[in-house]
């Protein structure tokens, strides 16, 4: 299964802010604050959306939707050799 980084690559594999929409049954406008501004997505919208990525062979870290109790990975950093 693949990992997902982003809320972007999140939207990606679920077909785009519309597909989101419907998945979610949230307003358009909505979704794309999700992408646009916040980055990320509602708490309530984990288990929908987790399941639906794992149906299409995909898998996305909680912190993608701003649970509390879960961080955001931290970011490697590239070391000077």
């Amino acid at each position: 299964m693949k990992s997902l980084p982003s809320a972007a690559s999140v939207f990606e594999a679920l077909g785009g802010p519309h597909q989101v929409a419907r998945l979610t049954g949230a307003d358009i406008k909505a979704v794309r604050n999700w992408y646009g501004m916040f980055e990320a997505f509602p708490s309530d919208t984990y288990a929908l959306m987790i399941r639906e990525l794992k149906r299409r062979g995909y898998t996305a870290s909680p912190s993608l939707w701003k649970m509390r109790g879960w961080v955001k990975p931290k970011q490697r950093t590239k070391r000077a050799a």
